[in-house]
């Protein structure tokens, strides 16, 4: 019996280990400055106006989205263990969370939200309803 309660508890801090190693790669990965490309809602592509530009910019634990007429700072916590991986932002002052999932793929970074705050992540980037963002890293 204590060998078995053993053998878990290894099974247990290893997956938790690699789940933190993929975060924290995903998490690198990150860093930098993003700009959107398109956007979506419910599967209806929205135009992005040339003039407006919008980015989000990763550094560290925060996140902030500027667009030429504000900036707005949050921060974001991943999470590698789920398929895909979830991303959960909180804005400064807010008190609900935003949950999603994200996909990053060399330089380009996919974003989708369900519902509005604190609403469940969408299972999938084909969910019904979901709010797609597509951003492009920003290279210097």
């Amino acid at each position: 019996m204590k060998k078995t309660v053993w053998l878990a508890a290894v099974a247990v801090a290893a997956l938790t280990a690699a789940a933190q190693a993929g975060g924290t790669a995903d998490k690198d990965k990150l860093q930098g400055t993003w700009e959107l490309v398109s956007i979506s809602f419910g599967g209806k592509v929205l135009d992005v106006p040339a003039d407006k530009k919008a980015t989000l910019t990763f550094n560290g634990d925060k996140v902030t989205h500027a667009d030429g007429t504000k900036k707005e700072d949050a921060t974001y916590k991943l999470d590698t263990s789920k398929k895909p991986p979830l991303i959960t932002v909180m804005k400064d002052g807010d008190k609900m969370p935003m949950k999603g999932i994200y996909q990053i793929d060399g330089d380009t970074l996919k974003i989708g939200f369900g519902g509005g705050p604190d609403a469940p992540p969408p299972a999938s980037f084909t969910d019904k309803g979901i709010g797609l963002m597509t951003l492009k890293r920003v290279k210097k």
